[in-house]
């Protein structure tokens, strides 16, 4: 998969059949409906398991655990520099250092965003200046379902 410029397309068919069943399943009406938008969401974790080695088991867990309308998951760091050092703080998933981040907040315009991370994770008033870079998770190995925090 490694240095590709698309993902395989089953990931992409996966992808879409888990989206359609869960915000499916947030509108289903009655149990027949939900019933099968759960199937859909296994079908999509089998596709994925059985092509790209991830445990199914795992894959079902994490596609039970989506809720609501699916949408994407954009993460947003705050790279804020001063005398030469960059901030960093730890990550409540693992304890790594990273710089202040998370997941993007719906109505909160994208300059606001870092500012804001910076703010709730590390204590420091932060001003957004331009964008450094986007990570496309779907051009790297291992592959994933989801995109990963980094």
């Amino acid at each position: 998969m490694s240095g590709s410029s698309k993902p395989p397309r089953f990931l992409e068919w996966a992808r879409e059949i888990q989206a359609l069943a869960q915000t499916g399943y947030h509108y289903a009406q009655d149990e027949y409906q939900r019933d099968r938008c759960r199937r859909l969401m296994k079908i999509a974790a089998e596709m994925i398991s059985e092509n790209a080695g991830i445990d199914f088991d795992v894959l079902e867990r994490a596609f039970s655990a989506q809720i609501g309308y699916a949408t994407p998951k954009i993460d947003v760091r705050a790279a804020a520099f001063r005398d030469r050092k960059l901030l960093l703080v730890r990550e409540r998933l693992d304890g790594a250092w990273t710089m202040p981040g998370g997941w993007a907040d719906v109505g909160i315009c994208r300059q606001k965003q870092p500012s804001g991370e910076a703010w709730e994770e590390a204590g420091f008033h932060v001003q957004a200046r331009k964008v450094v870079g986007v990570y496309d998770a779907n051009r790297v190995s291992p592959l994933e379902f989801f995109t990963p925090l980094r």
